[in-house]
Parts: C-alpha cells; structure tokens; sequence
C-alpha cells in the first residue's frame, strides 16, 4: 500500500526568475533588458521592470556570466503571488 504525502493537500504556486546587479552602496537593480546580438548585453534602467525568467538555468547562467564580468548579481526566486510591481528599479 502507497503512503500518502504529508503535504499532499497543499497549493503549489508557480515560481519565476529575476537577476539583481548589486552595487558597492549597497544598493541594488534588477536586469530590465537583454541582448544576445551582436554582443551580450545587460542592462539596468531606471523607472523598468525587470526581466522574468521561467526557466531557472538560465536565469543562474546569466547571472554566472554577470559575475565573471564583475558585475556582482544574484538570482531571486519569486513566487507568482507576489506583486511584479515590486520588482521595477527606482527613478
């Protein structure tokens, strides 16, 4: 007989991506834009809303590639209840 999963009843949410460039200051942005051609690109604008990832691989593979570049970024997992107006940089 199959044993029943503790939390079986519980919601799942879905969970999305998000890149943040941290600063000296101790402040921080989120990647708003990305170019692959011709040249691997990132961006960080003021007053735009951040790029989502679905897929979390590619969102660490950016960020890894941030990092060997010195530019110091990290990954935030963001749950779909949480408000995407929450992840727009600051004017």
């Amino acid at each position: 007989m199959a044993r029943k999963a503790t939390f079986g009843t519980m919601a799942t949410c879905k969970v999305r991506y998000v890149i943040a460039v941290i600063f000296t200051d101790n402040t921080h942005k989120f990647v708003t834009k990305m170019q692959n051609y011709p040249h691997h690109v990132c961006e960080w604008n003021n007053g735009e809303q951040a790029i989502f990832f679905d897929d979390k691989k590619c969102a660490e593979d950016t960020c890894f590639g941030l990092n060997l570049n010195d530019t110091g970024a990290f990954v935030i997992e963001v749950p779909d209840y949480f408000n995407e107006s929450m992840f727009k940089n600051k004017e």
